[in-house]
């Protein structure tokens, strides 16, 4: 197999990262003699940069000249198969499978929520050229079957991987056992407790409205309020001044013991630092942070929508929240805050889960296969 991984994207967040990470991966293992990998981008891109992709093409170049480019390259390295990223690459890619003088397959992994059917002839002429669709959560492998013509035996659910984080240094001293959370009995915000060392909470995604960082710190205001104290780490990078402006004004607001750190390029001493690994997000699509958070074994908190209830088994491997509530979440906090013997609990049990379903070298793998069989 002689494959070419396809995103052309300019951006660089989850979507292009596992592109790079994924094609890096690939690289080192196609010493094996049965594969040759190969990257297509956009010419002045990080992710260009990144890969040293072969193939680059112009960002105001045209649809037939990127087509002439493709097919002249797919003919060049006898391409067999193209792996597509970004949705917006996918009619690229048909085009060049059916113009194609040789065998050509296409698979796409797709990323992001399939939000409405795309059922007119264009798109079910489109999809159903698709030799491997793979879908990351199994919501999205629903919203395939409901909203897209994707043939159910070409659909594959492959989840995102992580890798291992260094073994942390914990304490040799025996943790007695967690006592069981029921929602029959929920703790309330009420008989407040002073507390001498307050748990850090850490927030890991761009700073965005849909990111919904205001309600972990409108949480902390009501913790605070009822006389508890916590710390919250915002990292990330900022899409528009207005929204950190609003954050900056609710710490400001509540006295919160709380910080914006920006873009971090490395994240690791953040996960050191802290004891709670918080994603509000509405609906997010899969939760990659939540992931890497179980991976450095850290106790997760989520919100109960879109692809994180697949990763968070509630009061098993994490925390969920009502999505967009701050009274929902600032319980699940004080639950913690009240049971500390919850957070290493729940953190062991949240490595054990990323370790067996989140593995990225497992993860990588099935992809790899997936692509060969296509």
């Amino acid at each position: 197999m002689n494959l070419l991984e396809l995103c052309r994207s300019a951006s660089y967040g989850g979507l292009e990262l596992h592109a790079r990470d994924f094609y890096l991966w690939l690289q080192n293992q196609q010493n094996s003699g049965d594969f040759t990998v190969f990257f297509a981008a956009t010419d002045n891109t990080r992710l260009a940069n990144d890969t040293q992709a072969q193939l680059i093409f112009s960002p105001n170049g045209h649809l037939l000249g990127n087509l002439r480019a493709l097919l002249d390259f797919i003919k060049h390295h006898k391409i067999t198969c193209i792996h597509v990223h970004d949705k917006k690459d996918l009619p690229l890619a048909i085009m060049a499978k059916k113009l194609s003088r040789q065998p050509l397959a296409v698979a796409q992994t797709r990323h992001m929520m399939i939000f409405g059917k795309r059922k007119d002839p264009y798109h079910v002429w489109l999809y159903r050229q698709l030799d491997a669709f793979i879908v990351i959560t199994q919501q999205m492998q629903v919203q395939a079957q409901q909203n897209l013509s994707v043939a159910r035996r070409n659909t594959h659910l492959i989840y995102h991987g992580v890798e291992p984080a260094e073994p942390l240094n914990t304490s040799t001293e025996k943790i007695a056992p967690a006592p069981p959370i029921t929602l029959d009995n929920p703790i309330t915000l009420d008989n407040p407790i002073t507390l001498d060392n307050p748990i850090t909470l850490l927030v890991l995604a761009r700073l965005c409205e849909e990111k919904s960082q205001h309600i972990v710190l409108e949480a902390a205001a009501l913790l605070k309020k009822s006389g508890l104290e916590v710390q919250v780490l915002i990292a990330g990078e900022a899409m528009d001044n207005e929204y950190p402006s609003r954050l900056k004004k609710l710490i400001e607001a509540h006295s919160l013991n709380a910080r914006l750190l920006g873009h971090q390029t490395s994240i690791a001493p953040l996960f050191h630092q802290s004891d709670v690994v918080v994603l509000p997000t509405k609906d997010e699509t899969f939760g990659l942070a939540l992931v890497e958070a179980m991976m450095h074994q850290k106790a997760v908190i989520g919100a109960d929508s879109g692809g994180i209830p697949e990763i968070i088994d509630h009061q098993q491997t994490g925390l969920l929240f009502k999505t967009g509530d701050p009274d929902s979440l600032a319980q699940q906090i004080k639950t913690l805050i009240n049971n500390p013997y919850i957070i290493n609990t729940l953190a062991r049990s949240g490595y054990s889960k990323a370790m067996q379903h989140f593995h990225r070298e497992t993860q990588y793998n099935i992809t790899l296969t997936t692509l060969k069989n296509a």
